[in-house]
Parts: C-alpha cells; sequence; structure tokens
C-alpha cells in the first residue's frame, strides 16, 4: 500500500529536559521518492509533484511483479491424552525422577500458493487528486498489454481496456475527470481515450468481447 503525506511527523519532549525528544508513530512519507514524468496528455492541468511521486510508484508496481505468497487453507488440531497412542511423547530417561511426562502434540497444515503480482493499494491522504493520478498511470501506460499467467491463458483475450469499478453515483464525475485532464474538459471526442460507461445492468449484459476489444 502506498500513502503520500505533506507533512513530517512533529517531535515531542519526554521527560525532563536534557532527554532526547522522541518521535511518534507515523506512517512513512514520499518526500524521497522519485518523480514520474508528466502524462503525454495532461498538459492543461499538469499533477503536482506529490502527484509525480504516487504515479511512479504506481508505474513501478505495474511494471515489476512481486511474489504473494497467500495462505489458502490452514487447519490445526492438538492430540490431547495420556501416553504415545493418544499422540504424546514419553521420555524414558526421567524415569527415575518421578512421573512420566507426556508432550502434547500439534499438528498445522497449510496450502499455500504463490503468484506473481502486479499493482497495488493507492492510499494517499483525501484531497491529493487520487482519482488524476490514477487517471494519468492509464494515459501514461496507454497501449501497453499486460501478460496474462501462462496456466491462465486459455481463460483470457488480449485488449488494451481498463476496467474501473466506481459507485454509481460518482460515474458521471469519473467520466468528467477525463475530459478535464485528457481533453478540453467539454467535448467527449477531445478525449484521447475512448470511455464506455455502463450505468445499467441491462447494458453490462450487453456488452461483448468483440466492442471490448475494439475499444
Amino acid at each position: 500500500a502506498h500513502r503520500s503525506t505533506a507533512r513530517r511527523p512533529k517531535r515531542r519532549k519526554r521527560g525532563a529536559a536534557g532527554q532526547q525528544d522522541e518521535l511518534r508513530f507515523h506512517l512513512l512519507d514520499n518526500r524521497d521518492d522519485a518523480l514520474a514524468e508528466q502524462p503525454p496528455n495532461f498538459r492543461r492541468w499538469p499533477l503536482r509533484q506529490e502527484q509525480l511521486r504516487s504515479l511512479r510508484w504506481m508505474q513501478w508496481c505495474e511494471e515489476e511483479p512481486r511474489p504473494f505468497d497467500l495462505i489458502t487453507q490452514e487447519l490445526r488440531a492438538e492430540l490431547h491424552g495420556g501416553g504415545v497412542a493418544a499422540g504424546t511423547a514419553s521420555c524414558s530417561s526421567f524415569a527415575t525422577l518421578g512421573p512420566q511426562p507426556t508432550f502434547t502434540w500439534q499438528c498445522s497444515l497449510r496450502c499455500r500458493e504463490v503468484y506473481d503480482i502486479q499493482g497495488g493499494i493507492l492510499g494517499d491522504a483525501v484531497g491529493y487528486g487520487k482519482t488524476a493520478t490514477t487517471i494519468g498511470l492509464l494515459d501514461s501506460r496507454r497501449g501497453i498489454r499486460p501478460s496474462a499467467p501462462q496456466e491462465d491463458e486459455p481463460y483470457f483475450f488480449e485488449s488494451v481496456a481498463t476496467l474501473i469499478l466506481v459507485p454509481s453515483n460518482l460515474l458521471e464525475q469519473w467520466v468528467g475527470e477525463f475530459r478535464k485532464f485528457l481533453g478540453d474538459g467539454r467535448e467527449a471526442g477531445s478525449c484521447p481515450l475512448r470511455i464506455v460507461a455502463i450505468k445499467t445492468a441491462t447494458q453490462l449484459k450487453a456488452m461483448t468481447v468483440q466492442r471490448l476489444r475494439s475499444e
């Protein structure tokens, strides 16, 4: 996950004078991150520096696959009771010291799968312009076709389209943001990207793979 902040943490004094200050707990910011280049079509409303740092992090997440270790199932069981037959082990060397000790066994079974993933979660503060930064990512990576996992290739079809899921009350706002940053803010045809806004379930059912591939 990624989060940017415009303020560094404040120091607070602890104890008597002369003692060292202690830093408050805080999330790391991105002040020292590299800046991305301005997206090619962000001419009228360029991204701010903090947005360009977030954009570079997003581009890096798209470019560099990282292993993701996922535990899909986990089972634990404890075996209680006396004697080895009940899942305990005896130690004969302690026989002269008193009662025979027993040890409880615990079985742990895990099913793990490792995937190479690309992407991340942009968690910049409210007002930083996450929508604009996301549109900048799409503009900067326009035409790049991501590769599908080899074992899943038969279930994928090639497309340069990007699927964006938003609440229904924000759909028109997102469409307007695309026109604002990539076009002149007024005419739908001024945006270099084709935007297909699907508002209802009926429109979704009518959508075809051929149309998506042509977009």
